[in-house]
């Protein structure tokens, strides 16, 4: 049975190799051993950038795994995005809220959505905090890829 696997992370990530050999390693054991095939991917930081052009580097190996970039804007759906995908799922239904509750809402859906979650969070606030701490109340399969700081 596959599985679904979404990354959230902070805007900035000063150890970008190091990162992005970490993400290298988890994302082929998780399609190796988890049954992952679908990618949720966002394009807000450098976090779900560097998850993706791992992704990209894996598909040759694995052409079965599916990228699929989650937007809520839909002026994102006029334009290249800064990541490649397989496809996009856009959230009519965020049309209707305020431009930043559409991210929230947005990331609340990639997880209600998804088997496991990737977290690149180190500091007890910002977006990506939030979305862990849903994550952790809706008792999802988490990987941090950092220590995190809890005040």
């Amino acid at each position: 049975m596959s599985k679904v696997c979404s990354f959230f992370g902070h805007r900035f990530v000063l150890e970008k190799e190091e990162v992005k050999e970490q993400l290298k390693s988890l994302a082929q054991r998780l399609i190796k051993e988890e049954d992952v095939d679908v990618f949720y991917l966002g394009e807000q930081g450098d976090f779900e950038i560097l998850s993706a052009e791992v992704l990209n580097e894996l598909k040759p190996t694995y052409p079965f795994i599916q990228r699929i970039e989650v937007i809520c804007f839909a002026e994102q759906l006029q334009r290249n995005g800064k990541i490649k995908s397989d496809g996009f799922e856009y959230l009519d239904e965020l049309d209707r809220c305020k431009r930043k509750a559409r991210i929230i809402k947005r990331n609340q859906w990639v997880i209600d959505n998804s088997d496991i979650l990737v977290f690149y969070v180190n500091t007890p606030y910002g977006g990506a905090y939030q979305s862990y701490l849903y994550a952790k109340k809706k008792k999802k399969d988490i990987v941090n890829l950092t220590q995190l700081e809890e005040m």
